[in-house]
């Protein structure tokens, strides 16, 4: 199983969180929408699992940024 996706509805002048689970192989299987708070509350590692991809991400751009402002300095104007 992993989350594929993430989506706010508005209901009813509410968010609702949304996640699109893939339950399944690597070739797909069955993809639903399920309820975010639901999902953490059932699968409570998905949730760990999430917070160290989005780390993991944001030190790559945080890195990415960097090298970007160093070379703009090093570059002559």
């Amino acid at each position: 199983m992993r989350i594929e996706d993430r989506e706010l509805k508005q209901l009813r002048g509410k968010e609702i969180a949304l996640v699109k689970v893939a339950w399944g192989g690597p070739a797909g299987g069955n993809v639903t929408w399920e309820l975010e708070s639901q999902m953490k509350e059932s699968y409570p590692e998905l949730e760990a699992a999430e917070k160290r991809k989005r780390a993991k991400r944001q030190s790559k751009r945080k890195k990415v940024g960097e090298e970007k402002s160093l070379k703009l300095k090093d570059s002559p104007d």
